[in-house]
């Protein structure tokens, strides 16, 4: 099409499929996993959740927000509760 002597493109609607490996019930399971061995490496997760690598790494660095830390998977910002208990230990 031309407008003004200028050709315009426009994407055609596509089907897209819906995100299945980023659901709550997904990321509920990811952190109990996480809970009871906290060097679960993002393949094995990735095969325990039946979902891809990608799927995998999403779930635990954009949903929950998890970091490697020394092989740990450790979170990248403290809670409130887990402050105040970092307080108590030293104290």
């Amino acid at each position: 099409m031309l407008e003004n002597g200028h050709m315009i493109f426009t994407d055609a609607e596509r089907s897209r499929l819906p995100a299945t490996a980023t659901t709550t019930r997904n990321e509920e399971r990811t952190l109990e996993l996480i809970h009871e061995n906290r060097r679960l490496t993002i393949e094995e997760l990735a095969g325990r959740l039946n979902v891809s690598v990608g799927s995998a790494y999403s779930l635990i660095h954009d949903s929950l927000m998890f970091s490697k830390v020394c092989a740990r998977w450790v979170p990248k910002e403290l809670t409130e509760e887990r402050k105040r208990k970092r307080l108590d230990v030293c104290s």
